[in-house]
Parts: C-alpha cells; sequence; structure tokens
C-alpha cells in the first residue's frame, strides 16, 4: 500500500518541495484516523494511531474503538467484504446494538433499565482480514476526494512560491544615494561594492525585498526614520524609536560590513552573536531574520559581515560560498536544544549502517518465532530476553516507549532506544563468543544443559545466525559508524565545507566530520557539534570494553556495576 505514489503523480512538475508531509498527513487522517507513521525505507503506512498494518480486526469492539467520525468507514469496509462473501450480518445493525447493549448495561448498574434483554451480537467472522486491507480499501475508495485536496495544496504550494507583482517589477536594486556617501566617506566603499555586487547576482526575488532594506537604512542614515515608519524583514514589526538606536545602527553598519574572513568567521565572538544578532531590533539581528524568498534565515547577514560572501542558490546544497569554501546555514536560534536535522540529505535510507539496523530486527523477529519465547528465554537468560524482547516486538512504540522494533520501523531512534539495541549486540558477541554464563559455577558455558533435549541443535544453530549481523562481530563499530554521519553525509559529491549553526546561545561553524550522532525522528537523522575533548561513550560502551580486557565475569554485570548510582533517561533499567 504505497502511501507517497497516491498522492504524487505529478509532484516532477513542480519545483520545490511540492506538498508537505504534514499536509499529506492531514488528507489521510480525514480517511484513515488519527497519528499515522510511514516506513522510512518503503514509504509505506505502517501504524494508524496504535494500529500496525498487520494488526488483525476480529472483533467488534474496534470499531466502537474508532472516533465515531471514523466508524461509519470501518463499518462499510466490513460490509462490503461480507457482502463479497455472502455473509449475512448487518454491520451498522449490529454496532447499534452493541451501543445501546452497552447504554442499558450502565443503566441497569445505576437501577435502572431491570427488565432489558440484551441483543445477542453475533461472533465476528474469522477471516483474515488485517488494517492494510482496510487502508487500501479506503485509499481507494476515497481516491478521488484526496487527488482533489491534492490539487488544492499543489494550488497554494504553486502560489507561495510566485513572486509577487511588485517584486517581479523590480529587475534592479534601488541604492539610496545617502548610502553609497555614507560608506565611501567612512571609508567602507569596497565593501559596500562588493555586497552590492554579490546581491545583484542573487535573484529578482531577493532583490525586490532588499530594496526595502535599503530604504530602511537610508533613513537610518538620514536620519529620518520616525516612529510611523515600520520596517518588515518577517512578520515582526521593528521600528527606532531614539537618536541613540539610529546612532548604534550607523556603527554597526560600518563596523561589520566584511568584517570576517573565512579565517575568522568561527571565532565570531559569542557576545556578538547573542548582543548583536539575536538582539530584536539591532542591525545585525535585522540582517539576520531578513527572509527573502529562496534565500534562508543568516544568508543576508553572513552576505554582510563575511567577505566575498554569496548565495549559493537552490540547486546546491551548500547556502553561501566565500573565497572557495562553502557553507549550509542552519537556524536553531528559536529552538531549545542543540540537536539539528540532517534535511533531505540526512534521510537514513542514505546510511549503511540503516540498514544492518533494519536486518538485525528482521533476524531477531524471524529467530524468535521459529524457536519460541519458552526456548529462547532459556537460551538467552532473562536480562538478554528482555532486551532481546525490546530489539524484535511488534509492539506500538507508542504505547510502550521503550520498544526497538516498532520505532525502528517508524523511523525513530532515540538515545534510550541506541542504548538497548547496543546493548543487544554486546550481548549477543558475548553469547556467540564464550557461550552463556552460569551464576552458580560462575563461569561460561559453552554447553546448555537442559533435560529432556528440550533445546535442540536446530535452535542453537539458528541463534548463532545472529553471526551475519555486521555489529553482533563488533559492536563498538555502530556507534563509530554513528559518529562518522558527517563525513558520510558530504560523500555525495555535497561539497559542504562547513555547518554554519545558529543555536539559542551560540554560534557554531565547523566542518561535517566535527558533528556526530544525535537521535533519528522521522527517518531523518539528527546530528549535534561535540568538542573533540568531550567524551560521547555511553555506560554500555565503556562495560563493553572493559568487559572485553578481562571476559571473567559477563558483560550485563560490568553494566549494571558501572550504571551504579547514575541515572539517565535513556538507560535500560533491567531490574
Amino acid at each position: 500500500m504505497k502511501f507517497y505514489p497516491l498522492l504524487f503523480e505529478n509532484e516532477t512538475k513542480l519545483s520545490m518541495d511540492n506538498i508537505p508531509e504534514g499536509e499529506y498527513k492531514k488528507i489521510l487522517k480525514k480517511y484513515l484516523g488519527g497519528k499515522i507513521i510511514l516506513d522510512p525505507t518503503t514509504d509505506e503506512i505502517i501504524y494508524v494511531d496504535d494500529k500496525s498494518y498487520r494488526t488483525p480486526i476480529n472483533n467488534w469492539e474496534q470499531i466502537l474503538d474508532l472516533h465515531s467520525s471514523k466508524q461509519k468507514f470501518l463499518i462499510e469496509f466490513l460490509q462490503d467484504i461480507f457482502n463479497e462473501k455472502d455473509i449475512e450480518l448487518n454491520v451498522s445493525e449490529i454496532i447499534n446494538n452493541k451501543k445501546e447493549n452497552i447504554k442499558k448495561e450502565k443503566e441497569k448498574e445505576r437501577g435502572k433499565a431491570k427488565t432489558w434483554v440484551p441483543y445477542e451480537i453475533p461472533e465476528f467472522p474469522r477471516l483474515g482480514i488485517k488494517y492494510k486491507d482496510f487502508w487500501e480499501y479506503q485509499l481507494e475508495k476515497y481516491k478521488d476526494n484526496i487527488e482533489e485536496e491534492k490539487e488544492k495544496i499543489i494550488k497554494r504550494e504553486t502560489k507561495k512560491i510566485n513572486i509577487k507583482d511588485d517584486e517581479k517589477r523590480e529587475l534592479t536594486l534601488k541604492i539610496p544615494s545617502s548610502l553609497n556617501i555614507f560608506f565611501k566617506e567612512n571609508g567602507k566603499e569596497k565593501e559596500w561594492k562588493s555586497f552590492i555586487s554579490n546581491i545583484e547576482k542573487s535573484g529578482l526575488s531577493t532583490i525586490g525585498f532588499i530594496n526595502n532594506l535599503f530604504t530602511y537604512m537610508a533613513a537610518v542614515v538620514e536620519e529620518k526614520t520616525t516612529p510611523g515608519m515600520v520596517y518588515r524583514p518577517t512578520s515582526m514589526k521593528l521600528k527606532l524609536n531614539t537618536p541613540e538606536e539610529e546612532d548604534k545602527w550607523k556603527e554597526d553598519m560600518l563596523e561589520y560590513i566584511g568584517k570576517y574572513t573565512t579565517k575568522t568567521i568561527p571565532e565570531i565572538n559569542d557576545n556578538v552573536y547573542k548582543n548583536e544578532v539575536l538582539n530584536k531590533g539591532t542591525f545585525l539581528s535585522t540582517l539576520f531574520i531578513t527572509e527573502p524568498k529562496g534565500v534562508g534565515r543568516g544568508e543576508v547577514l553572513m552576505a554582510y559581515i563575511l567577505q566575498n560572501a554569496k548565495f549559493a542558490g537552490g540547486a546546491e546544497a551548500y547556502d553561501v560560498t566565500a573565497n572557495g569554501l562553502t557553507y549550509e546555514l542552519k537556524d536553531y536560534s528559536d529552538a531549545a536544544g542543540s540537536s539539528i536535522r540532517l534535511g533531505t540529505h540526512g534521510k537514513v535510507t542514505r546510511f549503511g549502517w540503516w540498514d544492518s539496523i533494519i536486518s538485525t530486527i528482521k533476524l531477531t523477529r524471524k529467530i524468535r518465532n521459529n524457536i519460541g519465547d519458552k526456548k529462547l528465554k532459556v537460551i538467552l537468560g532473562n536480562y538478554f530476553f528482555r532486551v532481546w524482547d525490546l530489539v524484535s516486538t511488534r509492539d506500538s512504540y507508542l504505547k510502550r516507549p521503550k520498544s526497538v522494533g516498532s520505532a525502528i520501523e517508524a523511523g525513530e531512534l532515540n538515545m534510550s532506544r541506541l542504548e538497548t539495541l547496543k546493548l543487544f549486540y554486546m550481548l549477543s558477541h558475548e553469547l556467540i563468543l564464550k557461550g552463556t554464563w552460569d551464576e552458580e559455577k560462575e563461569e561460561y558455558l559453552y554447553k546448555i544443559n537442559v533435560e529432556d533435549d528440550f533445546i535442540n541443535k536446530d535452535d542453537l544453530k539458528q541463534i548463532k545466525e545472529i553471526k551475519e549481523i555486521e555489529y553482533v562481530n563488533d559492536p563498538l563499530k555502530l556507534i563509530k559508524d554513528l559518529n562518522t554521519i558527517g563525513k558520510e553525509y558530504n560523500d555525495e559529491a555535497l561539497n559542504v565545507d562547513y555547518f554554519m549553526v545558529f543555536l539559542k546561545h551560540k554560534m557554531v561553524i565547523d566542518k561535517p566530520e566535527k558533528f556526530v550522532f544525535s537521535t533519528i525522528s522521522q527517518a531523518a537523522v539528527k546530528i549535534k557539534h561535540v568538542d573533540s575533548k568531550k567524551q560521547t561513550k555511553t555506560t554500555a560502551d565503556k562495560a563493553f570494553e572493559k568487559w572485553e580486557q578481562s571476559k571473567t565475569q559477563p558483560f550485563i554485570r560490568i553494566y549494571r556495576q558501572m550504571l551504579g548510582s547514575i541515572y539517565e533517561s535513556f538507560y535500560l533499567t533491567l531490574d
């Protein structure tokens, strides 16, 4: 059941992002229900609310569990199925009778409806229907409605990217003569002309927007700003109210134009960033939030303060170039955390380690299904079985937050699930290399002694299939691979020399390889900048390194000892 092809038959006709992901899901929600989660690899719908595509539809209560506005959809679907198979059941009547039974039962509890005789509810037919069948039915039945809503969104998005009529007419920069005189008289003519030259090459929509900025700058220079004069770089109104504010603007216009080189820009003073760039009303803040069509936040600022800076244009992964170096700008100045999304080029399916993780989930499920939980628990022991359970389970992570399998299928991997995944690889490595740990004998056993041949050679042979997984053979390689994401990101000839990240409290400019894995959300990788002196290892990594050195006691014991009194929300509770 492909979600995207249904909505995107005409996607190549648009030149931008077409339909935002949130809009796609809003359309589907009308016909499928609540929160929709897609498989990041195949783009198929795998969850709607807490229902997996594999979940069977096998009882009448599942209709009642839906919101009243969505119950009719499942009723219609089931009625069509029953009619097709000549099953003489009226689904709508059955559901109404169940509702009446529930209502009267409550009345009886309150001493009413004492003579009420409940409707007899027929058994739900066993037909092997799954939610996937229901979703496919809905998408096909309401295809025309979906197409119609899709077209509305496409028209709206197309309208957004059309340049306004007044911007189309502005084919050249309108540079007030007072600005030319101002920069020339103050010894900044060369820097000013360089800035103008770069702006002129940036496109028509940018020019129309920048002319508005120049008009305001000229008013400051000419000391003609008034309380009623407003410049709107975004939806925020900006106005200077005092001569002191105007003087500060003029000082900053001169001080910061072409102030930084590609060598000095990474060393931009934190005070400048906090007090000027993020301080609303200042000149640098105004440049920062000025976003012409097709230009991201911060690009106009960099074009002004960075020598020889030019806009790269939408066709490139990077945003700004200067003296042969490229910069990809990312604005997180309004975000509380320090993690940043890699965007289009950061989809998990681009990275080889993701394939290994997906293979892990599939293999653990296969082994578990073939051997069964009872035998698996004996072979692995309680602790390892709990970890295996979390990795292989199909339980919705929305209801069981520590579930790894279903979360990874939905493109979600936080620190808690990553720690569980590491534990799985490390415990698997220990099992394959050393066997199982006997608590009484305080030693590893290479054979599992079970009475009556409960566990046979085939069971153990299947367990050994986990040796096929790359990270079982080298568990520490997972974190190494994750922490080379920045380098991998650039391997597709994206040619990004530096990430320039605007955070809430600081500005970070560094090479992509200096950014490491943070989390995965909505099938996109998030990264964070890590100082080379800081530790990125978790307790699992440290415990495994210690285990490798001695191998005289079980890994899980070392892990728990090292965990000690440490409390972090992402650590797996084993007790």
